[in-house]
């Protein structure tokens, strides 16, 4: 039986795909994020001492081409507040301040838009731009929609799923995330997989941690810190310890996990 666990999220979109017995002993075959933003991925085309290109991961881009912090050398690395997106949405008073703060040639008695004007053009000729990266806020659950589509059936087009187990989301804080989790199971209804149940999101530490009150940040470390004792001997801990996504990936093995032990077959 197939089973796949997902922790929803509007960027990181969690999930362990395991196979499981009639025993409920089970193997985990494919285990990672869904980046429902489509975040760039471009690496670095900086050269290395010995010779080799970079493959960092890049963070600025200049003339089209890509750079770690490392190798970008020839023009100024801008502050996070530094970003056009940023500064043209603050007051006169404030882009003043910038235009000081970094040696911005301006008269004080020019409009907002005359100075904001030199502010990003100085931006464009000294410093490197960032390498956009989308927020949530962004985008609208249209675009959620269609990259759902496209990333979940390239990752899961080839995998017969029996059994759906998916965080559930609750709290009017939690709308867009609600809709998220709608769209998810919609989306495997649509292809015919129709055994999909929601989770509390708490089961998941129960067997660990009993009912001991605890904040959102230390069940993030909890997760994190009894994932990595359960893979110790698995092939999956090197692939786990290497990902920068690891409190995504414990929440939604544990939610397995959990289902497994308490519910499955049942």
């Amino acid at each position: 039986m197939k089973i796949i666990s997902i922790d929803v999220g509007m960027k990181n979109c969690a999930f362990c795909l395991l196979n499981c017995d009639i025993s409920n002993n089970y193997i985990i075959e494919k285990w990672d994020i869904i980046d429902l933003c489509e975040t760039s991925k471009e690496t670095c085309q900086g050269i290395m001492k010995n010779g080799k290109k970079c493959s960092k991961h890049a963070r600025y881009t200049k003339k089209n081409t890509f750079y770690c912090k490392t190798h970008a050398k020839e023009y100024k690395i801008p502050p996070s507040s530094f970003s056009k997106k940023k500064i043209k949405k603050l007051k006169k008073e404030k882009l003043i301040s910038i235009a000081n703060t970094h040696d911005i040639s301006f008269n004080c008695k020019e409009k907002k838009e005359t100075i904001l004007n030199q502010i990003c053009l100085d931006l464009s000729n000294n410093y490197y731009n960032f390498v956009n990266s989308i927020l949530t806020t962004e985008m609208n659950m249209v675009s959620y929609g269609i990259v759902l589509k496209k990333l979940f059936h390239k990752n899961f087009q080839n995998d017969k799923i029996d059994l759906v187990i998916i965080e559930n989301q609750i709290g009017p804080l939690a709308l867009r995330m609600k809709t998220l989790q709608g769209m998810i199971m919609q989306h495997f209804i649509e292809n015919d997989i129709v055994n999909i149940i929601p989770v509390n999101s708490n089961n998941k530490l129960k067997d660990f941690l009993g009912n001991k009150k605890t904040t959102y940040d230390e069940r993030k470390r909890e997760s994190i810190k009894i994932t990595r004792q359960l893979m110790e001997n698995s092939k999956w801990n090197n692939h786990f310890e290497k990902h920068k996504k690891k409190d995504d990936l414990a929440d939604c093995f544990l939610q397995a996990k959990w289902y497994i032990s308490h519910k499955l077959n049942k």
